[in-house]
């Protein structure tokens, strides 16, 4: 029984693309058309397009697969070297932070000392004597 193109392609789960390019490969006497313009493909066409579809999967050279082996190990190789820079970027993150705290304490210490002298520093100038008077009185005032 002779068979489409979207037969052939649905049960050997191909697209209808793949199916006509195997077909022009096949010999005119295995091919035939109607009226409409719908291909057939005889049973050895179908047969021949099945071995054809099979022979590609078993036809990849083995250097292909160890490519991809090798492949798979370098990049999990990369992931661990990039997973260990980012634990030390953590690490060094985690230790910058406690830098910047401890230099936010400390100045905030060193300011808080700052306004402590300034505090003494302007209550001893309001008790200065002289500065008590106002200016009329420093000036016209006699010294002893």
């Amino acid at each position: 029984m002779d068979k489409t193109i979207k037969q052939i392609a649905d049960e050997l789960k191909l697209s209808k693309q793949a199916i006509r390019k195997r077909i022009n490969q096949l010999p005119p006497t295995e091919v035939s058309t109607n009226a409409n313009g719908t291909i057939f493909v005889s049973e050895a066409g179908v047969s021949k397009i099945k071995t054809s579809v099979n022979q590609v999967g078993t036809n990849l050279p083995p250097t292909v697969g160890t490519q991809v082996d090798t492949l798979v190990d370098t990049l999990k190789n990369q992931l661990e070297v990039k997973d260990k820079q980012i634990s030390e970027q953590q690490q060094t993150i985690k230790e910058l932070t406690s830098t910047v705290e401890k230099l936010s304490d400390s100045l905030r210490d060193s300011q808080a000392l700052h306004a402590g002298t300034m505090q003494k520093q302007l209550t001893a100038a309001h008790t200065d004597p002289d500065t008590e008077k106002n200016f009329f009185k420093r000036i016209f005032t006699r010294r002893k």
